[in-house]
């Protein structure tokens, strides 16, 4: 056992092989640690410092510079977002309010792997690891109507090791074409009250009932 006393999940080792990164949850938060290999030397990676603010499956990039995570906030978003060694200053590869999780690396670190909910049905999307992209620029890399992970990035960057649904009871590993594109059908142009809830941004700013008008009710029934 190399920890105790702490709730350590989702670790993942460093390229070097001298450092494990792990998501530590305490009360209803957590941040990103890194520990060695015998559970010393524990540092804090992120400070969030705030109830229901969550990280989770930390990735440690190729060269060792950065590490991926996903992060949900408590205003309801999830993303993707990576964070530096040395200055552990935090870097949102997404950041909407569309449902983003589980980053993968590509080989070299230019390219992350990662679940979205882009669509409303759970696929997989490739983005530069710099982010800031448009979503409609977005790689989407599956297709499938069910619930598809991405688990590793081959060292010869032609495949993604990926598991997925083939019937209700059956989950299999599949080798993914790095390459692959999917074709997405031309969406349909919808009027912005249908959409705007795209940009909201929580919590909402409610009105006092001092604010609200005067109603009154007529009728024969009485309320």
């Amino acid at each position: 056992r190399i920890s105790s006393n702490a709730r350590l999940e989702y670790p993942n080792w460093s390229p070097d092989g001298k450092w494990i990164v792990a998501a530590q949850f305490q009360r209803s938060g957590s941040d990103l640690v890194l520990l060695n290999t015998d559970g010393g030397n524990k540092q804090h990676l992120t400070n969030f410092s705030e109830d229901n603010v969550e990280v989770y499956s930390p990735r440690w990039s190729p060269n060792g510079k950065q590490i991926a995570f996903s992060i949900f906030r408590k205003n309801g978003m999830r993303d993707i977002a990576t964070v530096d060694m040395d200055s552990h200053d935090i870097h949102y590869v997404t950041n909407d309010s569309i449902n983003d999780r589980y980053p993968v690396w590509s080989p070299n670190g230019d390219s992350i792997i990662f679940l979205s909910f882009q669509n409303g049905i759970p696929n997989l999307y490739t983005t530069p690891a710099t982010g800031g992209i448009a979503r409609s620029q977005l790689r989407e890399a599956t297709d499938v109507a069910s619930n598809v992970l991405a688990w590793d990035w081959s060292k010869n960057k032609d495949s993604i090791l990926v598991t997925s649904f083939t019937s209700r009871n059956s989950v299999q590993l599949f080798w993914l074409r790095a390459n692959r594109s999917v074709s997405s059908p031309p969406s349909v142009p919808m009027a912005k009250k249908y959409t705007a809830w795209r940009s909201v941004r929580w919590p909402l700013v409610t009105r006092t009932p001092d604010s609200l008008p005067q109603s009154s009710v007529t009728g024969p029934v009485t309320y």
